[in-house]
């Protein structure tokens, strides 16, 4: 039951995260006809991922499902709040950025607590099979999104950003349906194996 609940977290988030990419380019190029301003809508937000193993070093010692759920409801939230600036004062390459940091921010942490807490959920035989099945579920869930997010940007400005916000919140319900976990305790810092 709590993999199901992670698998479903999981699939819709990626969504999301499918959305954005494609949204939030073509935002940008309706804002500018500046690449390189474009260039940094689109590459900005991917730079948490250069300093992930910093960021999700307290995942090794906290409960994971905190962590799922915080990245869910604060991306939730700061979509909502630039959804909201987008519809009272317009879209801008500064929103477009800042939000999308955010969103990468709780990318690195969502991605880095679900696959840290992947063993608490499910039995040790049966991992492998459970992580592909993740895996697969992220591709097609993000590939879903592309789509998706040109079209709803081609509605309106704020359409992708009120999706997104709306399906983060879905995720987070998905999220807060998994019982607490104990973390796995850190091999490598037991020292097992290593001799």
């Amino acid at each position: 039951m709590a993999f199901r609940q992670l698998w479903w977290s999981l699939a819709v988030s990626n969504v999301c995260d499918g959305v954005r990419l494609a949204a939030l380019p073509v935002l940008a190029a309706a804002c500018t006809a500046q690449p390189l301003l474009v260039s940094a809508v689109v590459v900005l937000p991917r730079l948490p991922w250069l300093i992930a193993p910093l960021l999700a070093v307290p995942i090794d010692t906290a409960d994971r499902r905190r962590f799922l759920a915080a990245a869910d409801l604060s991306r939730g939230v700061a979509l909502l709040a630039a959804a909201a600036v987008a519809l009272l004062a317009g879209v801008s390459i500064p929103l477009l950025i800042a939000v999308g940091v955010v969103l990468g921010v709780g990318e690195v942490y969502f991605n880095s607590a679900l696959t840290a807490m992947l063993p608490a959920v499910a039995p040790a035989d049966r991992l492998l099979r459970a992580n592909a099945r993740l895996a697969t579920t992220e591709t097609v869930a993000q590939s879903a999104g592309h789509p998706l997010g040109g079209f709803l940007a081609g509605v309106a400005a704020a359409a992708p950003l009120v999706f997104d916000a709306v399906t983060y919140f879905g995720s987070w319900w998905f999220v807060r349906q998994v019982p607490p976990q104990v973390p796995v305790p850190n091999v490598a810092a037991r020292g097992d194996g290593l001799r």
